[in-house]
């Protein structure tokens, strides 16, 4: 018997509700994904940072990257 697909986590954003329902829409079909969703920069920033923080506090080996002011990414955490 084959294993359940693992299930992945994926964080819309996007200021257009038609946009981020569409995209919702289409990833539900896979039947595959976690989603989250945001309007805004901000509140993805909000949810991220939430993720991280349940993540970290689960357990999880955490890695995060920041690009620098010379287009570099950067290993931060």
């Amino acid at each position: 018997m084959a294993a359940a697909p693992a299930i992945k986590r994926v964080l819309l954003v996007d200021d257009e509700p038609l946009i981020l329902r569409v995209a919702q829409m289409s990833l539900q079909k896979a039947r595959t994904w976690e989603i989250l969703l945001a309007r805004s920069g901000q509140d993805a920033l909000a949810t991220a940072r939430d993720q991280w923080k349940q993540a970290k506090a689960a357990g999880h080996a955490c890695t995060y990257w920041q690009q620098n002011d010379m287009g570099r990414w950067e290993k931060k955490a």
